[in-house]
């Protein structure tokens, strides 16, 4: 560095110095003061955890859902409106597989158990709807078509039954839960991969929320559980 530019630069030094030493005083004067208000926030990172694995625990044990890992579960809490509880899943009984943590691969067995592989996130409905777009012969184009129609139908019940068992996460565990304000909101939102039924309905994101106030109400027996389970929001899209 030159005379000159340095000559440049020295009337900020002294401010810019100034001002950093002025940050770190203040940072180690708030975390000496803080003490006991850390806690909290280190009671309510474990609540979360605790939480999530709840919800991994439902979710690896479902005969509805199907998760890519037995870690899925991730947790947010977020000022001014509560936690949020994210994870992906497609519905078992169908061979999908994750593959490579970017998409769900279908193996489907035929009648005389030929197997057909199809990637999943390549086709849009219209694709599987036009199966000249598969490459299969006819015989195997008039088996899909009915297989399709079966699995669609199945798959909607298991979507049901897999959100009644995350409504029974809401009644079961929001009690860990005891740093969250009355206020917040508790959210699970669900990716939804994979299934023949998603992709027939055009459905991407599951989401059921619940207000804290209301789940306490519940524990404490000042509201039924059929009420709780009416003051769950559900939202698809």
């Amino acid at each position: 560095m030159t005379p000159t530019r340095f000559s440049r630069m020295l009337p900020w030094a002294a401010p810019i110095a100034f001002a950093g030493a002025l940050g770190l005083a203040l940072l180690f004067a708030s975390r000496a003061s803080a003490g006991p208000d850390d806690r909290p926030t280190r009671k309510m990172e474990r609540q979360i955890s605790a939480f999530e694995r709840m919800v991994d625990e439902a979710l690896v044990d479902s005969p509805n859902f199907l998760v890519p890992s037995r870690d899925e579960a991730r947790g947010l809490y977020m000022d001014d409106y509560g936690l949020i509880v994210t994870f992906q899943t497609s519905l078992t009984g169908n061979n999908w597989n994750f593959n490579n943590g970017n998409w769900w691969n279908k193996i489907w067995h035929d009648d005389d158990n030929n197997v057909i592989v199809i990637n999943g996130d390549d086709l849009d409905d219209e694709d599987l709807e036009d199966l000249e777009d598969l490459h299969l012969d006819k015989e195997d184009r008039e088996a899909l078509k009915k297989w399709r129609e079966k699995t669609v139908a199945r798959q909607a019940k298991k979507f049901e039954r897999g959100k009644t068992e995350l409504v029974d996460v809401f009644l079961d565990h929001s009690e860990l839960l005891s740093s969250l304000k009355d206020t917040d909101w508790l959210e699970l939102q669900a990716s939804l991969r994979g299934a023949e039924y998603f992709r027939k309905n055009d459905l991407r994101r599951l989401v059921l929320r619940a207000k804290m106030s209301d789940l306490r109400s519940y524990s404490a027996g000042k509201i039924s559980e059929d009420e709780m389970i009416k003051r769950i929001q559900t939202k698809e899209s």
